[in-house]
């Protein structure tokens, strides 16, 4: 996938040209994109935050603006220490994208990320194709339960990503995405990363996504999980490995 990097002050835009021929035509700003009339719809994220899906030219896109959650949300809010270009969230989320993709993985296309630095923190921004016609996991149990086989298959995609070494670093039922022909997706790899394929990662990631129905299905009724649902995921994560390697 190629890509384009340009400067200006102290911001940084890295960018598909595909997708945008004049960078100076796409706003990162959500206040912009309303202004514009483009915007066909607002996501809230758990920590405060607004993902945007919005059109250019004839392109679906989603904008998000990386913003703190936890304990220094209050004080840091969307400030990041800088540490360079490379290990800038944006970059580090639009580099994992692209090698996903470059691995046949099912995530979104990334489109343009940006940093703007100020002295020794920085701002973010990323901006992806849209995902059309897709429910979050969380959001079909809410409606029904899934079929055995449609766990099965959320267990052999996430050990597709195991085996590739990729890490995510908030693996829950609201990050898997499924269409409406049945392909299942994978979202929002903020801090995720290639990782060894040692070591026990591989369960802890399961296990937090298990953690995530559980709790969803105490906020939610109805929530069309039951404890019996998690062996058929177990079922299709052991039984769905693939050949892909991984090297450090």
């Amino acid at each position: 996938m190629k890509a384009v990097t340009s400067h200006q002050g102290g911001e940084i835009i890295v960018y598909d040209p595909e997708i945008i021929d004049q960078i100076e035509d796409l706003s990162f700003d959500p206040a912009v994109l309303k202004q514009r009339g483009v915007v066909s719809g607002i996501a809230a994220g758990r920590d405060g935050s607004e993902a945007l899906f919005f059109t250019y030219k004839q392109h679906k896109l989603i904008a998000k603006h990386y913003r703190r959650g936890g304990l220094f949300a209050p004080l840091l809010g969307d400030s990041y220490l800088w540490l360079g270009q490379a290990r800038s969230r944006p970059q580090g989320e639009w580099n994992l994208l692209v090698k996903m993709r470059e691995l046949g993985l099912p995530v979104p296309r990334p489109v343009a990320c940006r940093v703007q630095r100020k002295g020794i923190s920085y701002r973010g921004d990323m901006v992806m194709e849209q995902l059309e016609d897709c429910q979050t996991v969380g959001q079909l149990l809410q409606q029904d339960v899934l079929d055995e086989s449609v766990w099965r298959a959320i267990g052999a995609l996430i050990r597709r990503f195991h085996d590739a070494g990729v890490y995510h670093a908030d693996l829950n039922a609201n990050n898997i995405m499924r269409d409406t022909a049945g392909t299942l997706f994978v979202i929002d790899f903020d801090k995720g990363r290639l990782r060894d394929r040692r070591g026990g990662w591989q369960q802890h990631n399961l296990l937090r996504l298990r953690r995530s129905l559980d709790k969803l299905k105490g906020l939610h009724h109805p929530f069309h999980y039951r404890d019996s649902d998690w062996q058929f995921v177990d079922d299709g994560y052991n039984s769905g490995h693939s050949a892909t390697t991984w090297s450090r």
